[in-house]
């Protein structure tokens, strides 16, 4: 199954975007390597196969965090992994947190030539898409070799559903060249059948999201935290993975509530690193006292503190009081918000804005149960914030909410594994 017109609009793509990459890479030394990698110019090797090998692949940063969880139990279950991501935050987080044994290996360019160097290289048992990054032509040429492409924690977001439906027809074969699918609710599965995925393919299984390693908690570890990083006690509003126009707001709503609220701080998270720059200057300009992770040290002043490293943010929640998540509220891009259950597991209260499409679903689970609130603009956000920060029971309340959310929708792992061991013990069955 061949895909001509998608491939010829990506090698173009790809041209165009060349001069950029090249000028950017002798610049700075970024790009170029990763291109070669990725083009498959450069060997790699990952020894021989002592079980059956799972490729593993996720987009960014979150379902690299996401294909992590997978990543742990396939290991456990003895076999042979290795993993890739899209991105670099993807990379980064993958290199720093995965089991011991498992290979980083370059993600191919979805180029006739980059994959079947890769492919071979990598020589899969199985491959395992975790939620986004569909290739077609990656997937067309692990059909053609008779290795199994499975997609996991799948979703189907109503706006890409709309826009997926324009070229169904084109869908329908990407789709038929995954031997299972794996949603996470049934909204996500009818939307599938819809694209035109064989009924027979898809499952069912739950959003393992819910059953990300459950962290350390508690007064003690938080404690502990403020320590490692010198930073004073008090109310802390952690704002994680904030985008352009939202560390403004927050930043004006930290200084309107200082009068009332003397010990209440700021925790900024930008989740862009090229945004570290622009937001400590924002908050310079604050005239709030500040201080950032990479430098700048802490004291017992301080009112905002910048955490400009990437890979920290989970444990950083530990700090907060209340939390709100970014990419929620009106400004520049879609939208869509970040995943509000890395705090909701370590039971803090929740706060978003109005634009949570991308985890709709966690969303509105959150909000039906009261583990968390949702402000309408900017100026909602004040108050929301001001009303918890004014009730501790409330705060509690909410943060115990917003764990039991997460507890009660915990399985779904076990039902993805079920679903790989089912295909892999296959492939046992056909080599003996």
């Amino acid at each position: 199954m061949k895909f001509p017109f998608y491939t010829f609009i990506y090698g173009l793509a790809l041209i165009l975007a060349l001069p950029y990459y090249l000028i950017k890479g002798l610049r700075t030394g970024k790009y170029l390597k990763d291109l070669r990698e990725r083009a498959g110019l450069q060997a790699f090797a990952l020894g021989p196969k002592f079980g059956l090998r799972v490729w593993v692949h996720a987009l960014s940063l979150g379902e690299t965090h996401t294909a992590l969880a997978l990543v742990n139990r396939l290991v456990l279950a003895g076999y042979d992994v290795c993993m890739s991501a899209t991105t670099r935050s993807g990379i980064q987080a993958a290199q720093e947190k995965k089991p011991p044994g498992v290979k980083i290996i370059p993600f191919p360019l979805d180029l006739s030539f980059s994959i079947r160097r890769i492919a071979q290289m990598a020589d899969p048992d199985l491959f395992v898409l975790v939620e986004t990054d569909i290739w077609p032509n990656l997937l067309a040429h692990l059909y053609k070799k008779g290795i199994p492409a499975i997609l996991v924690n799948a979703k189907v977001s109503a706006r890409s559903f709309a826009r997926f439906k324009l070229i169904q027809w084109w869908w329908k074969r990407v789709l038929g060249l995954f031997a299972v699918m794996g949603t996470q609710t049934e909204i996500d599965r009818q939307r599938m059948l819809s694209l035109g995925a064989d009924p027979d393919r898809v499952r069912l299984t739950g959003n393992i999201k819910f059953d990300g390693p459950r962290p350390s908690t508690g007064p003690d570890v938080r404690q502990a935290l403020l320590a490692e990083a010198g930073l004073p006690p008090g109310q802390w509003l952690v704002a994680g993975s904030t985008h352009e126009g939202e560390d403004e707001v927050l930043l004006d709503i930290a200084a309107r509530l200082r009068p009332e609220f003397p010990d209440l701080r700021l925790l900024l998270v930008p989740r862009n690193r090229v945004r570290f720059e622009p937001v400590w200057h924002l908050i310079k300009e604050s005239g709030l006292s500040a201080a950032r992770r990479t430098g700048s040290p802490p004291d017992m002043n301080t009112r905002v503190f910048l955490l400009d490293t990437q890979g920290e943010l989970a444990r950083f929640y530990e700090v907060a009081d209340l939390v709100f998540i970014g990419k929620s509220l009106a400004g520049p891009g879609e939208g869509g918000g970040h995943n509000p259950l890395e705090p909701a597991i370590r039971e803090k209260p929740l706060i978003f804005g109005p634009r949570m499409h991308n985890f709709e679903d966690i969303s509105a689970l959150l909000l039906s149960a009261g583990g968390a609130v949702q402000a309408t603009d900017k100026d909602d956000l004040f108050h929301l914030v001001r009303d918890l920060l004014s009730d501790s029971e409330k705060q509690r309340h909410v943060g115990h909410a917003a764990r039991r959310v997460v507890e009660s929708h915990q399985g779904a792992l076990d039902s993805v594994m079920n679903m790989i061991s089912g295909f892999l013990g296959k492939e046992n069955q056909e080599r003996s």
